[in-house]
């Protein structure tokens, strides 16, 4: 659905709606499974806003190499298209397949690498999903006035994989889930590049960005907030992005090859502007000032409410992932 009172929330440490693209180098595990995500906001007369489940396949050989098959979700600027992810650590590449245009971009592998910190965390468990013992950890962080989001996370150690995640919060809850999962070896056929696919050398890095349009605290829909911006929901659109530019890396980040998301907290004026950034979830080693930067210089259709442009508070998340070049 794409009613943008209701677009998704997401607000996962782990880049919920992503899927398991963010995997590291696991061998001796292959198995296929399905997975998915399902998100919804909780509107203001406390009744659930549920997303349309966003969904996927996953795939992984021997060798750790891994396949991921799905429909870009609608917080990506891609939403709607078809992307098979093909990671290959052994050869060390990545190829992100376009089926529609028969296209595959090619990088060079990087794993994707989690914040080391776990302040906060808490081992919960164990429990059986689909059929597996997992092991989970659980956290607790203040979203301000709104009151607190729990994040679990629960990972089978038999299969090295995280099967459920999971994040509630009073304004909306998210979950990603793996099911269907066969722990069988996979054909070679699935993590090679078909034949007749123009291949084509990746972008030497590739930050990445969603905006994710979250309610703010519970208000009545036609008040606004003290700091003058509306909550979207009834009357109240959500604002629609017109321009962006892209986050650039740090160095500090780069050097360490250090990936992830920085959520931040906006609010979009009626003329379109983004002000009042702050950071609700840091990374670190400068990526935060970084996607600060480059929000700042976002521009936005804002939102509206009777047909008149008003200012509405948003949340935005600025993924960094280093995809560098094949030489």
């Amino acid at each position: 659905m794409r009613n943008p009172a209701i677009l998704l929330l997401c607000l996962s440490s782990l880049a919920l709606s992503q899927g398991p693209a963010f995997f590291t180098l696991v061998k001796g595990h292959p198995l296929s499974a399905e997975g998915q995500v399902q998100m919804s906001t909780t509107l203001p007369n406390g009744s659930k806003s549920v997303s349309t489940p966003v969904s996927w396949k996953f795939y992984r050989d021997s060798e750790g190499r891994m396949r991921t098959e799905r429909i870009m979700a609608p917080q990506s600027p891609y939403f709607g298209t078809a992307i098979v992810e093909i990671d290959d650590p052994v050869a060390k590449v990545k190829d992100i397949l376009d089926p529609t245009k028969k296209i595959a971009r090619t990088f060079a592998w990087t794993p994707f690498v989690l914040p080391s910190s776990q302040d906060n965390h808490r081992l919960i468990g164990p429990k059986i999903i689909e059929g597996f013992r997992c092991e989970g950890t659980r956290k607790s962080a203040s979203l301000g006035s709104v009151g607190n989001m729990v994040s679990e996370i629960w990972k089978s150690e038999e299969l090295q994989l995280i099967l459920l995640m999971t994040d509630t919060s009073p304004i909306g809850d998210g979950n990603q889930r793996l099911f269907n999962i066969v722990p069988a070896e996979q054909s070679a056929d699935l993590f090679t590049v078909p034949a007749g696919y123009l291949i084509q050398p990746g972008a030497p890095s590739d930050p990445s960005w969603r905006p994710i349009i979250a309610a703010a605290p519970i208000l009545p829909p036609s008040n606004p907030s003290s700091d003058g911006a509306y909550r979207i929901g009834g009357d109240v659109s959500a604002p629609s992005l017109i321009s962006k530019v892209e986050p650039k890396y740090s160095e500090q980040a780069r050097d360490a090859k250090y990936s992830g998301s920085v959520i931040l907290s906006i609010v979009v004026d009626s003329e379109g502007v983004p002000r009042d950034i702050k950071v609700v979830r840091p990374l670190g080693l400068g990526l935060d000032q970084a996607a600060i930067d480059a929000v700042s210089q976002w521009r936005f259709k804002p939102g509206m409410k009777g047909g008149k442009p008003v200012a509405v508070r948003a949340q935005v998340e600025v993924s960094f992932r280093l995809l560098d070049k094949v030489p």
